[in-house]
Parts: C-alpha cells; sequence; structure tokens
C-alpha cells in the first residue's frame, strides 16, 4: 500500500512537490531489499518533464548528478517515479500520518529526490516508530538539521572531511582504485551482499561509508575510454 507523506512546497524553492511512500515487502531491488521507499516528486508535471525542464531542482537542488545538468543519477525517471506521478495524478493514494506510515517499517528516505527538498520534521515523525532506516543528501551545506537522519553525498576525499569535520556521517563516491580514508568503511553490499534492509549503517548516526562509483553516465564515460583505448 502507497501513501502521501507531503504535499506542498519544497524546502529548496517553494515550488509544489509531493512525498509518496511505497510500503515494504518484496522488493527487485537487490541492493536495498524490501524497504518501504520514498518518493520525492514535482507535484504539478511529471518526472521527465521536471528533468528537462531543469524543474527537478526542486526536488534535487543543487546535487551534480541531475542529469539536467549533465550528472550521472542512476534513477530512470520513466519508470519507478513516473509510475508513482501517475498513480497520485490519479488519485490512488491516501493522505497517511507520517507518525503512523512509518510504525515498524524499514525505510529508504529518497528512493528518488533529496530528503532536504521535504521538511525534516516530516522525517522525524515518520522515522519516530521506524525499525530503521537509510538516508543521503547532497544539500548538507544548507540543510544541517538533516544531520542524523541521513549521510551527507560526498564526491571527493575533501567534501568528505569537510563535512566529517562539521558533524556529518559521510557516504562518499570513490573509484576502485582510491583508498579508504580513516574511519570510514566499504558499502557492505559490495563487500558481502548485505542489503541495506538488513545492515542499516547509513541512517546518519553510525558510521562514514564510500562506494565504488556506480550510475548510468559512468558508465556511459567508461565504455567511452575503452573505445579510444582500442581505436
Amino acid at each position: 500500500m502507497s501513501v502521501v507523506l507531503y504535499e506542498g512546497p519544497s524546502i529548496l524553492d517553494g515550488k509544489p512537490i509531493v512525498v509518496v511512500m511505497t510500503k515494504g515487502g518484496a522488493s527487485l531491488n537487490e541492493k536495498t531489499g524490501g524497504m518501504a521507499q520514498t518518493y520525492i516528486l514535482c507535484s504539478d508535471m511529471p518526472p521527465l518533464e521536471a528533468v528537462k525542464s531543469g524543474e527537478d531542482s526542486s526536488i534535487c537542488g543543487g546535487c551534480p548528478h541531475r542529469p539536467s545538468t549533465g550528472g550521472s543519477c542512476y534513477v530512470n525517471v520513466a519508470q519507478g517515479p513516473r509510475a508513482i506521478w501517475d498513480a497520485y495524478k490519479r488519485s490512488r493514494y491516501n493522505q497517511c500520518d507520517p507518525l503512523v506510515a512509518g510504525r515498524g517499517q524499514s525505510i529508504r528516505l529518497g528512493a528518488y529526490g533529496d530528503p532536504a527538498a521535504a521538511p525534516t520534521e516530516m522525517w522525524e515523525r515518520l522515522l519516530t516508530n521506524a525499525k530503521g532506516w537509510t538516508g543521503y543528501s547532497h544539500q548538507a551545506k544548507i540543510t544541517p538539521e538533516l544531520k542524523g537522519l541521513c549521510m551527507a553525498s560526498a564526491d571527493s576525499e575533501k567534501e568528505a572531511k569537510e563535512f566529517q569535520a562539521d558533524g556529518w556521517k559521510t557516504f562518499r563516491v570513490k573509484t576502485p582504485e582510491d583508498s579508504l580514508m580513516d574511519g570510514e568503511i566499504l558499502c557492505l553490499n559490495e563487500t558481502n551482499g548485505i542489503q541495506c534492509r538488513e545492515c542499516g549503517v547509513c541512517d546518519g548516526r553510525k558510521i562514514n561509508v564510500a562506494i565504488n562509483v556506480h550510475g548510468l553516465q559512468h558508465k556511459i564515460n567508461k565504455f567511452k575510454t575503452w573505445s579510444l583505448q582500442i581505436v
């Protein structure tokens, strides 16, 4: 069962957004397992249109991985986000108190969209009685209130060190050739195949984590490099 957790202005730019949560259970996502998934969407336009027009800034802020700015976001907005938005527009989802919706759930904050776009108070209410959660934000520089709820997404050692010095736990994207930083572990899904639902370290409170670079644009760039090498 899916529910609407929030409808209102984006905290990032004041434009209309909606937060929908799909309940946990069987999942095709091999990394996360059967977690409840939250989708943060522009409520007034389809996800693909938002990406093409740059209006996805309402839900993704200044994330460097936004496709509209040439980034490498791994989310295919024409699939999951579009299906969720279509159902929302058909009034298939009821409003639900986040306190009730999150009870006993393992929750993924931001299967699409950045948690910083929605009120922190809503997330706190959702997680009050949750079993566990994961969350990541590229807005750590402007939303310190998400400390302890989300990992600060970092794209370099320098950025990770800055966030850590400011009290954040970080989730850093690295190349396979890069070493781990002190006090940092490699994502346990990569090392041991443990799913996020069972792991739970990316809740913004436990430890700094790194993951080897992934995403569609990275695969494209890797292919281009390989092609040039064999020409």
